[in-house]
């Protein structure tokens, strides 16, 4: 069964369940879904919930985000990828040369780096069940500054539609960290 849940849809079922409160969780089908809605002022509770749904499942760990410059998301990352493959998609403008450089040389002996034109998505997929999904990119100032949702999804089915959405974007990167990457 294939799931096509937006998040003005999921908003909507939550809120449509009676759940407009900071938190909330509904299961469909075999899906179970989980909420954050964070306020502006309110980044421990977003990343709270984005650190949880990362290491909630066991199993490889496939992110795709536009930018990701929030360095206690980077710390969760570089401890779980001593326990588990990770593949991280960026987009190539969402980082300055220099994030994009340090990206590239400190962190590609932990995992796997590319860089993809025009990437707007916030999603990640933990293992064969989990997918993360999230309203901003993984920066300081998105978190920090503005209201922020996040959603985690426990269903097989929606993480394997992710993960082939994944593998698309993963496989169309205009360059990785092992070629050379031409700065602006």
């Amino acid at each position: 069964m294939r799931f096509r849940l937006s998040m003005v849809l999921l908003t909507v079922l939550m809120l449509g369940a009676g759940l407009a409160l900071s938190q909330g969780e509904i299961s469909f089908n075999d899906a179970r879904v989980a909420a954050t809605f964070a306020g502006a002022g309110e980044p421990s509770t977003a990343r709270a919930a984005i650190k949880a749904g990362l290491e909630r499942h066991a199993g490889a760990l496939d992110i795709a985000v536009g930018d990701f410059t929030d360095i206690p998301l980077q710390f969760v990352l570089v401890r779980l990828s001593s326990q588990r493959p990770i593949r991280l998609l960026l987009n190539r403008g969402g980082v300055d040369s220099a994030q994009e450089e340090l990206i590239c040389d400190q962190l590609q002996s932990l995992f796997d780096v590319r860089f993809a034109e025009a990437l707007e998505h916030r999603f990640a997929v933990v293992g064969a069940t989990g997918v993360v999904l999230s309203s901003s990119d993984w920066t300081a100032q998105s978190l920090d500054s503005a209201a922020q949702t996040v959603v985690e999804i426990e269903s097989t089915d929606v993480a394997q539609a992710f993960s082939q959405q994944f593998e698309q974007l993963w496989h169309g990167s205009s360059a990785s960290c092992t070629d050379e990457l031409e700065l602006p």
